[in-house]
């Protein structure tokens, strides 16, 4: 695996920062889980001209990860634009996001890994302690099937209704001839 970060521990260049400082794992929280208090996982947006992508969860609904666990794979035709517009880039760049931290995947939005989706998607949603995970997985299927959820977390309104995870970092995939940009 190559380990070029295209972000540092989330935060990505090509976006201004959030208002507030991003919610990764909080232990503020009162009561039960609320809709606005789920822990939403965006489909990341890793270059500036990323428009789409397909997530490949890597990790089950209800299971653990650690830092530095590979959660997911995210594969795109966009990342690398200059290659694209050029015609030298055939097939896709896949990056395999990584955990800064620990916590359960409580429910995964996006099943389908062959779609292409918008960035900013919610594709997920994470808790910190196993005694929260049938609780935010209810709420969040109760958000999911309401419409509650925002299209894009990137939208300035959704960050600031929304908590938003922050806490990954994504490295180039090695292997294969699908991101050949070679002439």
């Amino acid at each position: 695996m190559h380990r070029l970060a295209f972000q540092a521990a989330g935060r990505c260049a090509c976006r201004r920062p959030p208002a507030r400082p991003p919610p990764c794992f909080s232990s503020t929280r009162s009561s039960g889980p609320t809709p606005s208090s789920l822990l939403l996982v965006p489909l990341p947006k890793l270059a500036p001209h990323m428009t789409s992508g397909k997530v490949r969860w890597l990790k089950a609904e209800g299971e653990a990860f650690a830092c530095y666990d590979i959660i997911a794979e995210v594969s795109t035709s966009t990342l690398v634009e200059e290659a694209y517009r050029d015609g030298k880039f055939k097939g896709e760049v896949t990056l395999l996001i990584e955990a800064q931290e620990d916590g359960y995947l409580a429910r995964i939005f996006q099943h389908d890994h062959t779609n292409d989706i918008p960035v900013g998607t919610p594709v997920g949603v994470l808790c910190e302690e196993i005694n929260e995970l049938a609780d935010t997985a209810a709420v969040a299927a109760v958000a999911q099937v309401g419409s509650a959820l925002p299209k894009d977390l990137y939208s300035p309104e959704a960050q600031q209704k929304w908590r938003v995870w922050g806490g990954w970092q994504a490295y180039l995939k090695d292997g294969g001839d699908g991101g050949d940009c070679s002439s």
